[in-house]
C-alpha cells in the first residue's frame, strides 16, 4: 500500500479504493434489426453501443455507434424517400454487420490477442445463437443465406473456435464438431420449446430419442445429410413435421452448415498462412539484413571522400596565403577534416561489423531452409546422388535429436 495509487491527491492520506477490477469484453448484438410487424412497418432496432462495442470504447466504440445511429437515420430517411421495406432493412443489415465487424476489429487487434488486449471468444452457446440470428435476419431480409459469413466474420469466428496449431489435429477437430453438433441440436430443443404451435415435452422426447439412434452415424453424414435422416423417420403428425422443418430445422441446417464453413476455413487458412496476427507477419526484411548493399553505401562512402579532400585543399589553400588569419583558417578546416576522417573511418567499421552479423544470422535462422528449398528442387535421381552428410534433411534431424 506504498504505491501512489493508494494515495489521496495530497500524496498522504490512503485512498478508501486500493485497486478496482471488473470484467470487460466485446458485445454485438444478435440482430441488427428485430420484425415485429414488417407489414405495418413496426421494427425494433438496436442503436449505439447497445449494437456493438469493444471493451473500453477502444479505437471505434463510439465510431460504431455513430455509424449505426446514422445507419438507422438513413433507414428512416429512405422510408420517408418510398424506397421499399424489404430494400432498406437489406441495406441496413449489410452495413451494419460489416461496421460491427470493425468495431470487433478494432477492439481485438487482428483477432489474436497481439496487438489488441482481448481476443474474440464466447461460449458455445452464444456463438451459435449468433449464427441462429443471422439465418433468420437474411432470411427476413431476403440475403444469400450461402453468404452470411463474410471473410472477416469467418477470421473472427475460426479465431475463437479453433486455436492457431490445431487446425488439422483430427482428435481436437474431432471433438469440436462434436461439441458443436451437440450445442446445435439443443439450440433446436429450445427453439422448439419456445414455439407454441408445438407440442412442447413429448416432441421434445421424440426428437431426443431419434437424435440419439443417429449419434454414431453423425460423425459420417454431412449436414444435409444428416438431417434429412433425422426428418426422414420421425413419428410425428404431418403439422407438426411441417412446423418442425420450417423454420426450425431449416435454421439449424444452416447453423451447422456454417460451423463446417468456419472450421474449414480455419483450415485452409492454415495451410495457405493466412492465420497471421497482421500482414506485417509476411512484411519482408530489408534487403541489407539478407545481401551485401555496398553498392548503395559506396555511394555515402565516396562522398565522405570528396569532402574531406575538398577539406584538405582548403586547409592548404588557405596556409599558402601565408597570413595570421589564413593560417587560423587552415587550422580550423583542418580539424574539420579530421572529425570526418573519423566518421568515416567508423562508417566503415560499423559498415563492416553489420555485413558480417548480417552472414551470421543468415547462416543460423536462413541457411538450412535456403538449403531443404534447393535440395527439394533437385531430380530425384540427384538426391540420391547426395551423400547424408550433405543432406540438408539430415543435419536438421541431426539439430533436432541434439535439442532433444
Amino acid at each position: 500500500r506504498e504505491s501512489n495509487l493508494t494515495r489521496g491527491p495530497d500524496g498522504n492520506s490512503e485512498s478508501k479504493v486500493s485497486l478496482a477490477t471488473f470484467p470487460v469484453g466485446h458485445y454485438v448484438n444478435f440482430r441488427t434489426m428485430r420484425l415485429n410487424d414488417s407489414e405495418k412497418g413496426y421494427t425494433f432496432a438496436f442503436i449505439g453501443d447497445e449494437q456493438s462495442t469493444p471493451h473500453f470504447m477502444r479505437y471505434s466504440g463510439l465510431t460504431g455507434a455513430c455509424i449505426n445511429s446514422m445507419l438507422l437515420n438513413n433507414f428512416i430517411k429512405k422510408a420517408v424517400d418510398g424506397v421499399p421495406f424489404i430494400d432498406r432493412f437489406r441495406l441496413y443489415s449489410v452495413e451494419t454487420n460489416w461496421s460491427n465487424g470493425e468495431v470487433v476489429q478494432r477492439g481485438t487487434g487482428a483477432n489474436y490477442g497481439l496487438d489488441g488486449f482481448l481476443r474474440p471468444g464466447f461460449p458455445y452457446a452464444h456463438g451459435l445463437d449468433y449464427l441462429h440470428s443471422k439465418v433468420i435476419e437474411y432470411r427476413e431480409s431476403d440475403q444469400d443465406l450461402d453468404a452470411i459469413l463474410s471473410r472477416d466474420w469467418l477470421i473472427k469466428m475460426a479465431a475463437a473456435l479453433v486455436p492457431r496449431g490445431m487446425e488439422l489435429c483430427e482428435e481436437f477437430i474431432g471433438a469440436l464438431y462434436t461439441k458443436l453438433q451437440s450445442h446445435v441440436f439443443e439450440k433446436l430443443i429450445k427453439e422448439t420449446k419456445a414455439d407454441k404451435r408445438l407440442s412442447g415435452d413429448s416432441l421434445v422426447a421424440i426428437l431426443r430419442s431419434r437424435y440419439e439412434s443417429l449419434a454414431q452415424e453423425r460423425s459420417s453424414l454431412d449436414h444435409n445429410e444428416f438431417w434429412d435422416k433425422f426428418m426422414s423417420e420421425l413419428e410425428i403428425d404431418d403439422k407438426s413435421r411441417r412446423i418442425l422443418e420450417d423454420p426450425h430445422v431449416f435454421i439449424v441446417r444452416r447453423v451447422d452448415q456454417m460451423c463446417n464453413q468456419i472450421v474449414e476455413f480455419a483450415s485452409k487458412s492454415y495451410l495457405y498462412n493466412g492465420r497471421i496476427s497482421s500482414e506485417l507477419s509476411n512484411q519482408p526484411k530489408p534487403v541489407d539484413t539478407i545481401i551485401d548493399d555496398f553498392a548503395v553505401e559506396a555511394q555515402g562512402f565516396a562522398n565522405a571522400f570528396v569532402q574531406s579532400a575538398a577539406f584538405s585543399a582548403g586547409a592548404l589553400a588557405f596556409s599558402l596565403v601565408g597570413s595570421t588569419v589564413g593560417n587560423v583558417f587552415s587550422g580550423v578546416v583542418a580539424a574539420f577534416n579530421i572529425l570526418i576522417s573519423f566518421g568515416t573511418m567508423t562508417n566503415v567499421s560499423r559498415y563492416k561489423i553489420r555485413n558480417e552479423e548480417a552472414r551470421v544470422v543468415f547462416q543460423d535462422e536462413h541457411m538450412l531452409q535456403t538449403l531443404k528449398a534447393a535440395f527439394s528442387l533437385m531430380s530425384p535421381k540427384a538426391r540420391e546422388s547426395c551423400p547424408a552428410v550433405d543432406n540438408p534433411f539430415v543435419e536438421h534431424l541431426d539439430k533436432q535429436i541434439e535439442v532433444f
